[in-house]
């Protein structure tokens, strides 16, 4: 057995070991699948970031481009029209000087002076001054120089459209022609459509991902913010029972950046919200002051216990200043440091230690008055050391339920806005206080680096000492109970009661409890946000396809045309049962007649009542003749032996004629009545095809009927072909996307009340 126990150790320790090498390897295989998915997300980014740089370095030079292009395009067009206004300036001047040539009394006159021509008169010195001619030699110089800068303009604004082209060209955004609207609209269709790259490049960034559910969030906040704000759970609640929380636009930013973000962008926004608002009821039902309440006593044995080291480490502080005195001072008791020291406490022994440790403690009481701790009998050390062992018990008071004796106020009111004091201190005070006090004995050790120092502060004035150790009141340090820092730890008054009324633990157990039923709402609505969102997300996109597009229509024309194709359809198939007994009758005509009743051709319904009354005037003539050849019978037997001869043989032969008669009229009744029973069974024949044919009237099925003479079986056939019913294939497509839409919302919508709506569920 010890061999068998030895063996199963050792085949458990190697299964241990191939087990662990097992799942190192599944490790190293997990670490080295995530290793290449971030080394491939990272490739992927900064190829990215490539991209964006390299559109962002063409759209900013396409807009240089089309700047300079844009301005040279105003210059060229100022020019111009510049050109154009002085050459009517121009044309102005020059008709109103051209008018004395027409007068013939001064062209006379001027050609005396041997100005023949326009230019002679602009050339001549004489008229150099007048006006008309200034204005026209002025106007001649501005218009050549604007004309000169107008062509420079253009020649400038042709090579600018030379290089947009031939960077259009570069790009493969040939705008052909070279007029400016044709550059510029190339030029701008070119930077819109890097912009829009660029921005689908972008979103594919984390940033861009960022921005977009930014945006989404900022819609979803604008859209739903003044519904949602500040209406407590309840309306929450409701919210999410009866009334839809999904609009069109989520749609719409669904289509442009992914349903799946957009859901959890609303998500994120009403959890917000649901958030805000049990955090408003936890606040009005006082659960956040009681919970701040119950950390901060909690956190008060800490507190102290970090306090009490602290003091520890000041009162080193004060051991090792009062030690460094004591080396000051030395043994000899007549040296006038010692001598001085002795007479500033009017001190009478000798002691250096003591000494040294009064001195000391002089200035530290004064420090106890400055931080408001006594009357300066005590230093603070001591004052303090009593203070944490008073809170300490305290605190043990209410940790034993004896919390009546911290909270001792009985005149507390619920509806004071201000807080109540307990008789637990702030220990936040206190540190502040030994942080202060401890910066004091850094500051005594600092003046007592020499004996020869010391002793000449105290010669001058032991004021010297005092600006230097001093230390700042308790109002400099906040701590009088005016500032930030609050003398004694206080509470509202519905937490003061509920601290004072109860048992610590209660408290606590409390506190945990109605945590735990928060959390527990917080946990129900936001998983009932979740299929709420997925259910009216369904309802929505099926409202927005069905009423988007002339899809409404579509739809009720397919869904009335496929209740047209069941009826047809069971119409057609009763057509087919009512024509299996029929197979005698396929070939046999039929006709409409004119009550639009089908009906045998060689059976119309006027035959019956021709059959009718031939059965009944040959049934009235058949009676009749019986009862005259009754009658003779009768007169025969009556009068046998007095006949005559020639009476009695007319007689007979009458008889005779009428019972040849009477069976000749038999004969024919049988056979009209055999006729018209035929007739009657075809009619029956026809009896369930009227009835379907009537029932296709009724279901408003347009179908027409043969009005001609026609086989049965063709009749039937022509009928049937018309109950053939087919969508057309936009409707056939439209009807199967809004039926599966259908399936899809009914699924969740069935889902979301039987989870949510089939029974009540109290917040």
């Amino acid at each position: 057995m010890a061999l068998a126990d030895r063996l199963f150790r050792k085949v458990t320790e190697r299964q241990e070991e191939e087990a662990k090498k097992l799942e190192e390897t599944r490790a190293a295989e997990l670490q080295a699948e995530v290793s290449r998915k971030e080394k491939l997300e990272k490739s992927r980014l900064v190829n990215l970031r490539r991209s964006i740089e390299s559109i962002d370095s063409k759209v900013s030079h396409m807009r240089d481009l089309f700047t300079e292009l844009t301005q040279a395009h105003e210059r060229a067009g100022t020019s111009v029209a510049g050109a154009k206004k002085e050459g009517k300036a121009l044309k102005t001047a020059t008709t109103e000087l051209e008018r004395v040539f027409q007068d013939e009394t001064f062209r006379l006159i001027l050609a005396d002076e041997g100005i023949n021509s326009f230019d002679d008169l602009l050339n001549a010195e004489d008229y150099s001054k007048e006006s008309e001619v200034k204005a026209v030699k002025e106007s001649r110089q501005s218009r050549t120089t604007k004309r000169q800068t107008a062509q420079e303009s253009i020649t400038a604004r042709h090579e600018v459209k030379e290089r947009v082209r031939e960077a259009l060209r570069l790009e493969t955004r040939d705008p052909g022609r070279l007029t400016y609207k044709d550059i510029i609209a190339t030029l701008k269709g070119f930077i819109e459509t890097l912009e829009q790259e660029r921005k689908k490049l972008f979103d594919q960034t984390p940033e861009g991902q960022e921005t977009i559910r930014a945006e989404i969030f900022d819609r979803v906040k604008q859209q739903y913010g003044q519904r949602w704000s500040y209406n407590g759970l309840a309306f929450i609640k409701q919210r999410l029972d009866r009334q839809p929380i999904i609009v069109e636009a989520d749609l719409e930013d669904a289509h442009e950046h992914g349903e799946e973000e957009v859901k959890a962008v609303i998500k994120e926004y009403y959890e917000q919200v649901i958030d805000r608002d049990l955090q408003e009821e936890a606040e009005r039902n006082g659960l956040l002051s009681l919970k701040e309440a119950v950390r901060t006593i909690e956190n008060l044995s800490v507190d102290w216990n970090n306090i009490r080291k602290t003091l520890a480490g000041v009162q080193r502080a004060r051991i090792q200043t009062i030690d460094q005195l004591v080396k000051l001072l030395g043994s000899d008791k007549k040296s006038e440091l010692f001598q001085r020291i002795k007479r500033y406490g009017n001190w009478n022994h000798d002691d250096p230690e003591r000494l040294a440790e009064a001195f000391v403690d002089t200035f530290a009481k004064e420090n106890a008055m400055m931080f408001g701790l006594g009357d300066g009998s005590q230093i603070p050390e001591m004052i303090i050391e009593k203070e944490i062992l008073n809170q300490e018990r305290l605190l043990q008071h209410v940790h034993d339920g004896d919390s009546k004796k911290v909270f001792s106020r009985t005149d507390v009111d619920l509806f004071r806005s201000s807080p109540f004091d307990t008789k637990l201190e702030n220990p936040e005070r206190i540190g502040i206080i030994l942080t202060e006090q401890e910066e004091f004995y850094k500051k005594f050790q600092r003046i007592l680096s020499t004996s020869e120092e010391l002793l000449e502060k105290m010669k001058q004035d032991t004021t010297d000492i005092f600006e230097e150790v001093h230390v700042r009141s308790r109002h400099d340090l906040g701590i009088d109970g005016r500032g930030v820092i609050s003398l004694m730890v206080s509470f509202d008054g519905k937490t003061y009661l509920a601290l004072r009324e109860s048992r610590f633990e209660s408290v606590k157990v409390h506190l945990e409890r109605e945590q735990k039923k928060l959390e527990q709402k917080r946990t129900q609505l936001k998983a009932q946000l979740n299929d709420k969102v997925e259910a009216d997300w369904d309802e929505e996109q099926l409202q927005t396809f069905r009423f988007r597009n002339n899809n409404d229509s579509l739809v009720r024309e397919a869904e009335s045309r496929m209740d047209f194709k069941e009826t047809a359809e069971q119409l057609s198939s009763k057509l087919d049962m009512a024509m299996v007994p029929m197979t005698e009758f396929f070939f046999q005509e039929v006709v409409l007649n004119q009550y639009g009743r089908i009906e045998f051709s060689m059976v119309p319904e006027k035959d019956f009542e021709d059959l009718d009354r031939k059965i009944e005037s040959l049934s009235a003539e058949i009676k009749r003749k019986k009862k005259v050849i009754e009658a003779l019978k009768e007169e025969i037997l009556e009068n046998n032996g007095f006949f005559q001869k020639g009476r009695r043989r007319k007689i007979e032969a009458e008889k005779q004629t009428l019972e040849d008669d009477l069976v000749s009229l038999e004969e024919g009744f049988k056979t009209l009545r055999e006729e018209n029973e035929r007739k009657r069974d075809l009619d029956r024949v026809l009896k369930n095809i009227r009835t379907i044919l009537k029932q296709v009237a009724i279901s408003g099925l347009k179908v027409s009927m043969p009005r001609t003479k026609v086989p049965l079986h063709e009749f039937i056939d022509t009928v049937k072909k018309q109950l053939i019913i087919e969508l057309t294939p936009a409707q056939s497509s439209v009807l199967e996307q809004y039926q599966a839409l259908v399936k899809k919302r009914d699924e969740t919508k069935e889902v979301y009340k039987r989870k949510w709506l089939s029974s009540f569920r109290p917040l």
